[in-house]
């Protein structure tokens, strides 16, 4: 009896897994007692389930030999699959026959299985390779997904990477990609738009592929998509101070502008100003920069900027100058600052006295003009007051406006001049009797009370001298016209 085994336990029933061959063992073994000479023949298995095997080429290395008794020879059967094949069960059936057998009854058959499953797979091409796209363009390309498998099948397109956000579907994601006897296409359009996340220039790969379902993506299903980052471009400013407070006329004070670059690469750019009113000045310590990328360590540059402040500027002038940072080619600001300007409250008191001696008979009042000039920038009340004077007892004083309205303060406008009176009451009896008087004039919004040029007053004051005599005689004048008796 002859006794043939088709494969071991392990491979009697194989699964394709997209081999191009599979083989199979065959172990014949002669159980009878005397030499055989063993003939073997191969034909589709008619089991249950088994589909028709006519697209598969299978071979066996060997269909002829003599084996001895209780001897083993090994056959190899290959099946050979094409691409595409079809999923489903196939069976072969190997039949040995012993030739030399007179009762022609010493022959055994055995199976083989192949199952070949649904394949879904497939092979993905891009329309681009690589692209160049500045960040917030965009530009579009095409994958076509092809079915090696050997089913119609749902395919999802993915993009892998750490900047996959960068690639996305336009339009459904998902399609179905026929087989077509290994000829299905189906193509996908991919919107590229990358941020400046990155310096420009920089490259970036992402993976465009297909996957069914959620399975992980094929190696052969996916192509590289190579993306250079291109340069955007913006700027920030700021102001170390946002306020220059009080600065004296004619004097000038200085601050700090910071641009930072906002864009992705290096950049120059441009620093202006506004126009400062007329008598007022800035300057820009440079009108241009050169900054590095955002992501880096040279993003940011400085610009000294001085305001200067005329000499007839008031206290209550305020003015806001506009910095901005611009293209170097000039166009719309990237972004401005707003610097506000303060004048600085600035005192000076000067008196004028045209009338120092003043002679006024008993009983009436003598005027002696006082020209007050505020010389500061700001609204300043002025205080008047006799401090001294040498009758005894004292003459009556006070001080009048120029519209006979008596004060003792007076306020006065910024760099201007309003006269104003001491009135003293001639209260003496003998003739040419006088008194000298002191007045005193203060500024009293001005704190300065220092004495800094030594003259013994404060320089918040200023101090006038007057004398008033007392006259009572009566003057009287002839005139005569020559060749007449007419007095006058």
């Amino acid at each position: 009896m002859i006794d043939e085994r088709v494969g071991s336990a392990d491979n009697k029933e194989q699964d394709w897994n997209g081999e191009e061959e599979l083989d199979y063992r065959i172990e014949v073994e002669n159980t009878g007692q005397s030499e055989a000479s063993v003939n073997l023949t191969l034909a589709e298995g008619s089991g249950p389930g088994c589909e028709p095997a006519s697209s598969f080429t299978v071979e066996l290395d060997q269909t002829s030999f003599n084996l001895g008794a209780e001897d083993v020879e090994v056959v190899i059967a290959t099946v050979e699959v094409s691409e595409g094949a079809a999923d489903g069960k196939y069976c072969w059936e190997v039949t040995a026959d012993v030739g030399n057998d007179p009762t022609q009854e010493a022959s055994d058959t055995e199976e083989f299985v192949l199952n070949v499953p649904e394949l879904r797979k497939c092979e993905v091409s891009l329309s681009k390779t690589s692209v160049s796209v500045n960040p917030e363009a965009e530009t579009k390309i095409t994958a076509t997904y092809t079915n090696v498998g050997n089913t119609d099948w749902t395919v999802r397109a993915v993009v892998e990477g750490s900047k996959s956000a960068w690639v996305q579907v336009d339009g459904a994601a998902s399609g179905l990609l026929p087989y077509d006897n290994g000829n299905g296409e189906r193509a996908f359009d991919f919107i590229v738009s990358p941020d400046d996340s990155i310096s420009a220039g920089s490259e970036v790969v992402v993976n465009i592929g297909g996957k069914d379902g959620n399975t992980p993506v094929d190696d052969d299903c996916k192509a590289e998509l190579r993306i250079t980052v291109g340069q955007s471009r913006g700027a920030s400013i700021s102001v170390a101070n946002a306020v220059l407070s009080n600065i004296e006329p004619d004097s000038n004070k200085s601050t700090t502008l910071t641009i930072t670059n906002q864009g992705n690469g290096q950049d120059n750019l441009r620093v202006a100003s506004s126009i400062a009113p007329s008598g007022w000045a800035v300057q820009l310590e440079t009108s241009s920069v050169s900054v590095g990328s955002r992501h880096g360590n040279e993003k940011t540059a400085t610009v000294g900027v001085t305001v200067r402040v005329p000499a007839n500027a008031l206290a209550t002038e305020e003015i806001e100058l506009v910095f901005s940072v611009l293209p170097s080619s000039g166009g719309t600001a990237y972004d401005t600052v707003t610097l506000r300007v303060t004048v600085a409250a600035v005192h000076g008191l000067e008196i004028d006295t045209p009338a120092t001696d003043q002679t006024g008979r008993s009983g009436t009042e003598v005027r002696f003009p006082i020209g007050l000039t505020n010389e500061g920038n700001v609204r300043d009340t002025i205080g008047l007051s006799v401090v001294s004077q040498t009758a005894s007892p004292g003459w009556g004083t006070s001080f009048e406006t120029e519209d006979g309205m008596p004060f003792t303060e007076i306020d006065i406008d910024p760099q201007t001049t309003t006269t104003v009176y001491l009135v003293v009451s001639i209260d003496g009896e003998e003739e040419l009797e006088n008194s000298r008087l002191t007045v005193r004039v203060r500024n009293k919004d001005d704190p300065n009370g220092q004495d800094r040029d030594g003259d013994g007053i404060p320089d918040n004051q200023r101090e006038g001298k007057f004398l008033a005599v007392l006259s009572d005689r009566n003057f009287s004048m002839d005139l005569r016209l020559e060749n007449t008796d007419t007095a006058t």
